[in-house]
């Protein structure tokens, strides 16, 4: 058998060379990629804010649209049609829709201008007794509104 000799390295060298630390390199690669992370990560909680903020703004319109709707529907199913309002025979879509109810009392569905901010917007808006009130939110712009009444003349007159 032969004897392996092994070599004692000086103790103070040892230490000198074997201290751990980050090359610059690493450094480098290493806050690229912190910041690959944290551009990825902002952009995906903005998208999501986005998002959330489209998607409340289309439940309020849809539940806008739902108060005016079933509004709307309960005064037709209560009241009946104006015809005496509209000049001779209806011909095509409408931009009031008058009804009166079992009590006589006049109710008037318009679609019009509102002054909103010192400027018009389009908007529907309920007058019961003469004063009108919007129907539609601040912030809600009805961009197209019609009222379909049929038949073009009154039933019931003969």
């Amino acid at each position: 058998m032969q004897k392996v000799k092994y070599r004692i390295l000086n103790f103070k060298f040892l230490i000198l060379h074997s201290k751990a630390g980050f090359t610059l390199i690493e450094m480098l690669v290493s806050l690229a990629l912190f910041s690959i992370t944290v551009t990825i990560a902002t952009d995906l909680f903005f998208s999501f804010q986005r998002v959330s903020r489209k998607t409340e703004n289309l439940e309020r319109l849809s539940a806008n649209a739902r108060f005016i709707l079933e509004l709307m529907g309960r005064e037709i199913r209560e009241g009946t049609l104006a015809y005496e309002r509209y000049a001779g025979t209806l011909v095509g879509p409408q931009t009031d829709l008058y009804l009166v109810s079992s009590g006589q009392n006049e109710t008037h569905f318009q679609y019009t201008e509102c002054s909103e901010n010192n400027r018009a917007v389009p908007c529907i808006t309920l007058a019961r007794g003469g004063t009108a009130e919007k129907l539609t939110d601040a912030d809600i712009i009805v961009r197209q509104a019609a009222f379909y009444i049929t038949p073009a003349e009154n039933p019931f007159k003969f």
